[in-house]
């Protein structure tokens, strides 16, 4: 990866062991979104569907709000305000 050069398979294997982490975290689809991304919110979405204690109009709208979420980080938006001294 030295001198802007993209790894080979065989390293990018390598380097994804090493780091622990799946190779998905690294594929990235057509909407600048992560492949682990599209995947963590399906499983969320299963899993708020599955559960009991929400109604289908509380999980649309957790869903939502996770989305919003997604979009401002997206953004680079959701950077916390600072004080008027920097901090």
């Amino acid at each position: 990866m030295a001198d802007d050069k993209r790894p080979d398979v065989d390293s990018f294997a390598a380097l994804v062991k090493w780091l622990g982490v799946p190779a998905d975290a690294f594929l990235v689809t057509g909407k600048g979104e992560t492949i682990a991304a599209q995947q963590a919110s399906a499983v969320l979405s299963t899993h708020l569907r599955a559960g009991k204690n929400l109604s289908p109009e509380a999980v649309d709208a957790v869903q939502d709000l996770l989305g919003a979420i997604q979009r401002l980080m997206d953004s680079g938006s959701a950077a916390p305000p600072r004080n008027e001294d920097g901090s």
